[in-house]
């Protein structure tokens, strides 16, 4: 077990430093204790594996590791707030209508988004969707594949019907070696592919954790926040979720991000839910409806027809026995739901009251 130390601070008057105390934390959740443990104690969690200790975060920002040479060490000089130009803000509108609706217009310029999702919902769909659709424009875009080789790439993109032109694909894990190819591009948007694959050198010495531990995803995500902001390059994040329905990672990386977005399945019928969970730049109360099908994601123009049975959807169909149509407010769309109501005698003297299907 390898242990690292957090310095206290000293007393106000007088030298010498404090006493040091041991810290350690759970890579899942990143749950911190100050002593180890055989098991994580968050109630969120549960995991039976042991805690592990965790290099502490560097000091400076020019003191984390594999700091491209374009990251100011003294975080850059004061700007007057009067002199910065609306036309840097402008949003990047999108073809899908819905995805448009929960950014709140586009994806604005130099911002960090995060996708979570279950595994295999449509996160990667949904970022070869978005390339192709500023590849179209012929603007250039990097896809950073961490998970996936170009071939597999390749074969989803012929499923979906992309081509291709314009979509640079990065097959890299090191965040030294992505930067710099970064630096050559200079792409109008940046795709990762996942956020828990990549890793680089750590700060504080000692042996580097592996990919997808609370120090990889947090330092990766601070490079990726930082360049996005230095260059006004949006940046697309892809993270995995973990068993409870929570992010992975430490939680301090949906706090650094502007939007984080959630790729919910509903199935059997095939449909997709995006929702805000934090936005920056707009409103968290929209949700994207979408159909999953053989060219990808497809927006779904009248949610209401979704929550409908054919015989409400039938025009000039009487109402049905047991059956109520009623209105909920979802952000600043209104939609129609369909509310049944089925009986069924029973010996019982005390029935059971199920729901099922809400």
């Amino acid at each position: 077990m390898v242990r690292t130390t957090i310095e206290k601070p000293g007393p106000k008057r007088g030298g010498g430093g404090g006493k040091a105390r041991e810290t350690f934390a759970y890579a899942d959740c990143g749950h911190e204790s100050p002593r180890w443990m055989g098991f994580c104690p968050s109630p969120l969690c549960g995991s039976a594996r042991p805690l592990a200790a965790v290099p502490p975060p560097p000091r400076t920002p020019a003191a984390v590791a594999g700091a491209p040479a374009w990251l100011p060490a003294d975080g850059g000089a004061p700007v007057e707030l009067s002199a910065v130009s609306r036309q840097d803000c402008l949003r990047i509108s999108l073809e899908s209508t819905e995805l448009d609706r929960v950014l709140g217009g586009g994806i604005v310029p130099g911002s960090a988004l995060l996708l979570a999702g279950e595994p295999g919902v449509g996160k990667s769909t949904l970022l070869l969707q978005l390339a192709h659709t500023l590849a179209a424009r012929r603007q250039s875009v990097v896809y950073v594949a961490g998970e996936e080789s170009p071939r597999q790439i390749k074969l989803r993109s012929d499923r979906l019907g992309i081509a291709g032109g314009g979509i640079r694909l990065l097959p890299e894990t090191d965040t030294g070696a992505i930067f710099r190819q970064l630096e050559q591009e200079r792409p109008a948007l940046l795709l990762v592919d996942s956020i828990q694959t990549l890793h680089g050198p750590t700060a504080g010495g000692g042996e580097a954790p592996g990919p997808g531990s609370v120090t990889q995803v947090r330092e990766a995500g601070l490079l990726l926040m930082r360049w996005a902001k230095a260059t006004g390059t949006p940046v697309c994040i892809a993270g995995h979720l973990t068993k409870d329905g929570a992010l992975a990672g430490p939680r301090v990386l949906e706090h650094m991000v502007d939007v984080v977005l959630y790729l919910e399945s509903q199935e059997p019928a095939g449909f997709r839910l995006l929702r805000a969970a934090k936005n920056r730049f707009g409103s968290t109360e929209e949700v994207g409806v979408f159909r999953m099908t053989e060219r990808g994601l497809a927006d779904v123009p009248d949610p209401s027809q979704v929550a409908l049975s054919q015989a409400a959807r039938t025009p000039g169909a009487g109402p049905a026995a047991g059956s109520v149509l009623t209105a909920a407010l979802e952000g600043s769309r209104a939609l129609l739901l369909e509310v049944q109501a089925l009986t069924a005698p029973s010996p019982l003297p005390a029935p059971r009251r199920v729901a099922h299907g809400f």
